[in-house]
């Protein structure tokens, strides 16, 4: 009897977590899966779905959130054996609403773009869904729907859009947005954040980042538990000026948290939303 595709890919990336599976070949099952390019729509969606179930089971790495003028943002990376499986980004944007978006790959291949968008005012709100099916890069499947609400919007049905030639042609687009990512979770180009202050007021105390480039993002980290880097800061704060400083943070309610030396915390843990 064949195992239909929901089960042989569930099974797959289950097996591959498994404390009873062989450790010499730990990805054997999941390799065995279609080629990228040979992936319909239903078995991308699928594997797409596996990977939100098994979320936890894969190495999770959360940049900080970073500021600029009116925009806000950070990014996970989701990883099996230093291979990304999906990317998830997370943008506030005064004029664009608040976008979530989630890449999903196989093995180095881009497979689908699912991006949920909030925008409009109090008065007039709009929920978007959109799901871009790539191969090599290129979507060759669009499906969207929007309502007024969260509760709307997932009683309705899709849509689809004939994708844009001009985006069908080029790459580029989505090349550029897992750059950005990578970018910011190692804290490069217009994330390449220097020490530039240390601000307490009251019970809040804050590190504040900028931006080595020139109109690069800002990053600032609320401080609730100080440790010894924290107290050099706050007896010398000229001294780490402008210099890159190393520390582990959590992401919770959008908001970068100082995790200090002897926290057990591991870095970017905890996130909540």
């Amino acid at each position: 009897m064949k195992i239909s595709g929901y089960l042989f890919l569930s099974a797959a990336l289950l097996m591959m977590y498994s404390c009873n599976q062989s450790p010499k070949h730990p990805q054997a099952n999941y390799i065995q899966q279609p080629a990228a390019t040979a992936m319909t729509e239903e078995s991308i969606s699928l594997l797409a779905d596996s990977i939100d179930v098994n979320i936890s089971k894969f190495e999770k790495q959360t940049s900080l959130v970073f500021q600029s003028d009116n925009h806000a943002m950070y990014v996970e990376r989701y990883s099996y054996n230093g291979k990304p499986v999906m990317y998830a980004s997370y943008t506030d944007d005064i004029s664009k609403g608040n976008v979530q978006q989630r890449y999903y790959f196989q093995n180095d291949s881009l497979l689908l773009l699912r991006e949920h968008k909030r925008s409009g005012n109090d008065a007039d709100q709009r929920f978007t869904d959109t799901y871009t099916y790539l191969r090599n890069n290129i979507p060759f499947k669009i499906d969207s729907r929007t309502a007024g609400n969260e509760n709307e919007l997932t009683r309705k049905g899709f849509h689809n859009i004939k994708p844009d030639p001009a985006v069908s042609e080029n790459k580029a687009p989505y090349q550029k947005s897992i750059q950005v990512f990578e970018d910011a979770l190692q804290q490069k180009d217009q994330f390449d954040m220097r020490f530039a202050d240390y601000i307490a007021a009251g019970e809040e105390s804050y590190i504040q980042l900028k931006s080595n480039a020139q109109n690069g993002y800002s990053a600032s980290v609320m401080v609730e538990t100080p440790d010894a880097l924290i107290d050099s800061l706050i007896k010398s704060p000229s001294s780490f000026k402008n210099e890159k400083i190393r520390f582990q943070w959590k992401v919770m309610d959008k908001e970068a948290i100082y995790v200090p030396v002897a926290s057990r915390m591991t870095s970017a843990s905890g996130l909540k939303r």
